[in-house]
């Protein structure tokens, strides 16, 4: 009997044979969309399920299935060029005009620096080039280039910080001392232990 408890197997009944991966079935019981994508995706990436390829190829194609409610709207406007929007149009729904827009952090208006979720939309009434407004329905994972540059991003800031927390360490086990004397020959200085 497998528990779940958001209705993941109602919404989308072809889960049923996947749950023999403990991921995914780990992640149906949570009751957890987000996570359910990510099961999947490691999934297909370690070759777990091969016999289940192509339905998981067709799942993962569709993020709209693994859609979250909005608990609250994400910030969006630039000051000066600086700050976040939203960018691009994957997969497009010619029924109902809604697609997937990617949330940015954004530099001169629409150059992406770091990636934060994605959404389906639909762009405003009168929406232009620099007037942009939008409807938002519901969060949905990050695909898999954006969500790599979200990490990749994050793990190269914790790196900078280790490398400068053991630099700060290496330079506080020594201190340079300079003297200025008349001596024409180089003085090397040596602490000694009392």
């Amino acid at each position: 009997m497998i528990q779940d408890p958001a209705g993941l197997l109602q919404r989308i009944p072809e889960l049923k044979p996947l749950c023999e991966d403990p991921g995914v079935l780990h992640a149906v019981e949570h009751g957890d969309p987000f996570r359910l994508y990510r099961a999947l995706r490691w999934a297909r990436w370690l070759g777990r399920l091969r016999s289940h390829r192509e339905l998981i190829d067709s799942l993962l194609r569709q993020r709209r299935l693994f859609a979250r409610p909005l608990h609250k709207n994400p910030w969006l406007g630039t000051v000066n060029g600086f700050g976040s929007t939203l960018l691009g149009t994957a997969e497009p729904d010619s029924l109902d005009g809604t697609h997937i827009a990617t949330h940015c952090v954004v530099a001169l208006f629409a150059l992406p620096l770091l990636p934060l979720g994605a959404y389906v939309v639909r762009p405003g009434e009168g929406s232009g080039a620099f007037n942009r407004s939008w409807t938002l329905f519901a969060r949905v994972p990050m695909g898999p280039l954006p969500w790599l540059w979200s990490r990749a991003l994050a793990l190269g800031v914790i790196v900078l910080v280790v490398l400068g927390a053991l630099q700060a360490f290496q330079d506080s086990r020594s201190q340079d001392v300079r003297l200025i004397n008349g001596v024409s020959q180089p003085v090397l200085v040596e602490s000694v232990a009392p």
